[in-house]
C-alpha cells in the first residue's frame, strides 16, 4: 500500500522587502512614499515599513495591515545602531530607503550588521545645489553620498536630472542609476480632488486666483512667491493661497502684513489634502531653488492647472516638457515671476493626454519598483 502523500503545494516564498524614511513631514516624498505602499506591492512581496522617527502629521496615512517599525532615534549615531539592530533581528533581504540622510545612514546600518540584505537607495532630491541652511549631517551629504552610494545594489533617482547628478557627484556610470518617476497619480486621486474645498476666494471665483503647496522652507523660497504676487497686485485683483506650514510661517506671515497683502494672500497652513485646493485654483505657483521631482507640479498639471516655476534644478523644466502648458522663469525676480503669472491668467485649464501622464500613476511606478527588486533577488 502506498503511504499517503500531501498534495498542498508549499506556499510560495516572498521575498521580505522594508521600505524605510526618516519620518512622516507632509512633504513630497513621504507622500508619494506612502502612495507607493498603498499599490499591490504587499501582494507580490512580504512588505515592512521602517521610519527613522516618529515626526510629521502623515502617520495616520501609512496603510493599516503594513507592519510598522518606529526606530526612535534622535540622532545620527542611534539611527545607525537602531538600524543595524533592525536589520540583523528581522533580516530584510531587501532595504529600500528614501531620502539622502537615511540612505547615508542605512548603508552604513547594513554594514554594522554584516546583513546579507541588499540596499537599494532612492534620491528624491538634489544635495549639490542650494546649501543655505543645512547644519549637522546635511553639511557633508554631499561627500557621503559620493563614498556610500557606491556601496549600494541599486541607485534610483525620481528625475533625469538629478540622475545626472548623482553620477557627477558619485562617479557611478549614469547607466547605472534608473529613473523612476514618483507615482504621484493613485488611485483615488481624481476622487480625492472632487473633495469639498470651503474657501471663499475659490468657490466666489470673482479674481485671478493663484496657488502654492509645499513645506514653508528656505528651499522653497516662500517670501520670494509673496514678492511675486505683490508685484501682481499691483497690476491685476489677484489672490493667493499658500498651502504648507514649516519653520519659515512667522516671516511669510510677517511679509504678508509688511506687503499688506491680508486681503489677497493667506498661509492656510498643513492640509492633508492640498487637491481640491489646487483643482479649483486658475495657476500654481513654484518658487523654488531645487527641486527633483516636484509633487505638485504633476498633480496640477493633472488636473488641468497651467503653472508658472522658476526655472530651477532640475525637476520643473523636465516635468513641463512632458506635460506642458508651464512658463518657466530663468531670473528670480518678482517682477518676472509677476510677467509670468499674468501671462498664465490668459490660459485656459488643459488636462494632458493619459499617455503623457502615464508615468506619474502608482501602476507604472509599481511595476518599476517591482522588476528593481526582483533583479536583486
Amino acid at each position: 500500500m502506498l503511504a499517503e502523500t500531501n498534495t498542498t503545494p508549499a506556499p510560495k516564498h516572498k521575498t521580505k522587502v522594508a521600505f524605510l524614511l526618516p519620518n512622516l513631514l507632509a512633504g513630497g516624498a513621504e507622500r508619494v512614499t506612502l502612495n507607493l505602499l498603498k499599490g499591490n506591492l504587499r501582494e507580490l512581496f512580504d512588505l515592512s515599513f521602517w521610519v527613522i522617527r516618529k515626526e510629521g502629521p502623515l502617520f495616520d496615512q501609512i496603510p493599516s495591515n503594513l507592519p510598522l517599525t518606529v526606530l526612535d532615534a534622535h540622532n545620527t549615531l542611534s539611527a545607525i545602531t537602531r538600524l543595524a539592530r533592525a536589520i540583523r533581528t528581522q533580516q530584510p533581504e531587501i532595504l529600500v530607503s528614501m531620502i539622502t540622510p537615511a540612505n547615508v545612514v542605512a548603508t552604513l546600518a547594513a554594514k554594522l550588521a554584516k546583513a546579507r540584505t541588499r540596499m537599494v537607495l532612492v534620491e528624491h532630491g538634489s544635495i549639490l545645489t542650494h546649501k543655505e541652511g543645512r547644519t549637522g549631517l546635511e553639511r557633508i551629504l554631499p561627500f557621503l553620498q559620493k563614498y556610500v552610494y557606491r556601496l549600494a545594489d541599486k541607485i534610483v533617482s525620481v528625475s533625469e536630472g538629478l540622475a545626472e547628478e548623482i553620477s557627477l557627484n558619485t562617479g557611478l556610470n549614469a547607466s547605472k542609476i534608473q529613473v523612476v518617476y514618483n507615482p504621484v497619480l493613485s488611485r483615488d486621486f481624481y476622487t480625492r480632488a472632487e473633495e469639498t474645498v470651503t474657501h471663499p476666494w475659490l468657490s466666489a471665483k470673482d479674481s485671478f486666483c493663484v496657488v502654492m503647496a509645499g513645506r514653508l522652507q528656505d528651499v522653497k523660497d516662500p517670501i520670494l512667491a509673496i514678492k511675486a504676487i505683490a508685484a501682481l497686485k499691483r497690476r491685476m485683483d489677484c489672490k493667493f493661497l499658500l498651502l504648507g506650514d514649516g519653520a519659515l510661517r512667522a516671516e511669510v506671515e510677517e511679509n504678508i502684513r509688511r506687503l499688506q497683502l491680508e486681503n489677497c494672500a493667506e498661509v492656510v497652513g498643513y492640509v492633508s489634502n492640498p487637491l481640491p485646493y489646487i483643482k479649483h485654483a486658475d495657476c500654481l505657483l513654484m518658487t523654488s531653488y531645487s527641486e527633483a521631482l516636484p509633487t505638485a507640479i504633476v498633480e496640477a498639471r493633472a488636473l488641468g492647472l497651467p503653472v508658472v516655476a522658476t526655472d530651477c534644478p532640475w525637476g520643473p523644466r523636465e516635468i513641463l516638457n512632458k506635460l506642458g502648458h508651464g512658463i518657466l522663469v530663468a531670473e528670480r525676480d518678482p517682477e518676472k515671476l509677476a510677467d509670468a503669472l499674468q501671462k498664465a491668467e490668459g490660459l485656459s485649464k488643459r488636462v494632458p493626454e493619459k499617455a503623457l501622464l502615464a508615468p506619474f500613476t502608482l501602476e507604472a511606478s509599481v511595476e518599476q519598483y517591482a522588476t528593481i527588486i526582483r533583479s536583486l533577488t
